[in-house]
């Protein structure tokens, strides 16, 4: 009994330091905080070795814990603002690392950036998982975009510059000159060159070539190759925090598995040893699961 008495107390002080040196007054219901920062603790960290690091997650807990709450009346005790101006709670606003589609998310998620930091785009191969860096690069918008519930708005498009001279010859004979070959081939009923050639057009583009409700039929086909993988598991964890996403290409049992992705289970963060993971809908489903 002595030991919690002396375990609430040492979580006291810790949260009092953390809040002064935020800045923060006490809040209100500061009984209400260190009670379950406490119980927190005590049911996810071991009883003898336990930090201020832990407090500081468990505080983290307890703030998600009142925006996941069904009673938006209730006051925490604490003001929280989100800084790119949008109606939701601040923890809710995406931040580096999240995903991205509107421009007040990536305003939330650079906040923090100074304005002579480099921008890059990464691009990730979902077959080899290889990664490249496109820069420099122009943004252009394109005005009034109507989407599928019929409101309008601008699509920012972040657009690659080539790093070397642009090739200036005139493309159009070489095109020509294709065509007419292409036109032989396929009287003979020869579509190799054609298929070929298609096959290198983004997966968007070519769909956009496509009359428009015939868009509807491929969305369903374009998933992120969820069978770059024939089986991923979440079985193993280290020190009960660290949980390894294991992938197997094939169904042999004889075949060695390869780690692609770590997840902190108290911090929801995520290490990707596989970049491919990132993108890939089947490997994003079991991660999603722990997070």
């Amino acid at each position: 009994m002595a030991q919690s008495k002396e375990k609430l107390n040492t979580v006291r002080n810790i949260l009092m330091l953390l809040w002064s040196n935020m800045g923060m007054g006490t809040p209100e219901n500061i009984e209400e905080i260190i009670q379950f920062v406490f119980n927190d603790i005590n049911k996810c960290v071991d009883p003898i070795k336990w930090n201020s690091e832990d407090v500081i997650i468990a505080f983290k807990h307890w703030i998600e814990a009142q925006a996941m709450s069904d009673k938006p009346e209730q006051n925490d005790g604490f003001e929280r603002v989100c800084t790119n101006g949008l109606n939701i709670p601040s923890h809710q606003c995406p931040s580096i690392g999240d995903k991205l589609n509107t421009v007040g998310e990536l305003r939330n998620a650079m906040s923090e950036l100074s304005d002579e930091d480099q921008i890059c785009i990464e691009t990730i191969d979902t077959q080899t998982g290889d990664v490249e860096d496109l820069y420099p690069m122009y943004m252009d918008v394109i005005d009034n975009i109507k989407l599928r519930d019929d409101t309008s708005v601008n699509e920012v498009r972040f657009c690659q510059m080539p790093n070397n001279k642009p090739d200036t010859r005139d493309k159009q004979p070489l095109v020509n000159a294709v065509i007419e070959d292409l036109k032989k081939s396929m009287a003979l009923g020869d579509y190799t060159v054609l298929d070929e050639l298609l096959k290198f057009i983004p997966w968007e583009i070519l769909k956009g070539s496509l009359p428009e409700e015939m868009w509807e039929q491929f969305n369903s086909l374009n998933e992120n190759n969820t069978n770059i993988w024939g089986e991923i598991r979440s079985d193993f964890r280290e020190d009960d925090i660290i949980l390894y996403i294991d992938a197997w290409l094939t169904d042999d049992d004889n075949e060695e598995g390869k780690v692609i992705a770590k997840v902190n289970v108290r911090t929801k963060k995520v290490e990707y040893l596989d970049n491919r993971a990132r993108t890939n809908s089947y490997a994003q489903e079991i991660i999603q699961e722990h997070l």
